[in-house]
């Protein structure tokens, strides 16, 4: 099981990131579910705040353990790494999240996926920024295409549910930003600590602002739901975020940040298929055209490396 957790291989760095993908693209459609099933109006920061509490005790374990046995290597975590660490947890997963949550309470879920989906394009943009890689004719094809992929969709949406969802947009738009800026600065860490004791720190990171969010905007009574509702919640927490976000950090160890985006192509796929068997939502020739014109950006951008 150790040497299989190693970085080691492209092959097994892809089979990570295609795994964690796919249980990220369920997480929409369950949250959906909660949403519509919902006896109570359930706000955006107590659905993230239940879910963490799901997860907490296994991120508490794990990072536990692999700090003991990061304390017998000769390698030092400083305080000012932990708080950076701290930091990018912040917004991978404390603001994406949330605006993730919030934004699927205004848009479908096809539109949600295929919104986060251009994430690679301003992976690109903040590398380039941050780091000075090169941009390519490529990298500025594919950001014109993904980009007018999601108006393609957003006009077809717009006209089928109205006035919120420039709003959920927007949201959605900002989750995939602060996504961008994890999945940019999570693999320096991840190469010094490995990818176990990284998400560990950055979810523990996370769910202390998660909690403080939800103390000062929410009553303590809305935690109290239905078993319906915990299980629903608990396939959010446990196959649809504990999971996945393990592999997702071991892919990016793996493979990279870049290839890892790309690799997930695969997640619009099967969020758009559950999203109509399951959720019934609608489907037409306007969203195809929008997805395709995002699936050949993303597959342009896969061709610069």
């Amino acid at each position: 099981m150790r040497d299989f957790l190693q970085p080691s291989s492209t092959v097994s760095g892809i089979l990570f990131a295609l795994s964690g993908t796919a249980l990220f693209s369920l997480k929409p459609i369950v949250i959906k579910l909660v949403y519509q099933n919902g006896s109570v109006a359930l706000e955006a920061i107590t659905l993230l705040t239940l879910r963490m509490l799901f997860t907490l005790p296994f991120y508490l374990l794990i990072g536990w353990i692999m700090l003991k046995r990061h304390h017998k290597s000769e390698k030092k975590i400083s305080l000012k790494m932990v708080l950076e660490i701290i930091a990018i947890g912040f917004c991978g997963y404390y603001l994406a999240a949330y605006f993730d949550i919030w934004g699927l309470q205004f848009i479908s879920a096809q539109l949600e996926r295929m919104t986060l989906f251009v994430y690679p394009t301003i992976v690109s943009i903040l590398s380039f920024l941050f780091f000075k890689q090169h941009i390519t004719r490529n990298m500025l094809l594919a950001t014109l295409l993904t980009y007018a992929g999601i108006a393609v969709m957003y006009y077809q949406e717009n006209l089928l549910t109205g006035d919120h969802t420039a709003k959920g947009m927007l949201l959605i738009g900002l989750s995939a930003f602060s996504f961008s800026f994890y999945m940019v600065f999570s693999k320096a860490y991840i190469q010094q600590i490995g990818s176990r004791l990284f998400i560990s720190i950055a979810m523990l990171g996370a769910s202390l602002f998660i909690f403080i969010h939800f103390a000062i905007t929410e009553p303590f009574e809305s935690l109290i739901l239905s078993s319906q509702m915990y299980v629903m919640i608990g396939i959010i927490a446990i196959p649809c975020t504990l999971i996945p976000s393990f592999l997702i950090a071991e892919a990016i160890a793996r493979i990279g940040p870049a290839n890892t985006s790309i690799a997930n192509g695969s997640g619009p796929m099967i969020t758009l298929i559950a999203a109509i068997s399951i959720l019934s939502e609608p489907f037409s020739l306007i969203y195809l055209l929008g997805m395709g014109l995002i699936i050949f950006g993303i597959y342009l951008l896969s061709k610069n490396g």
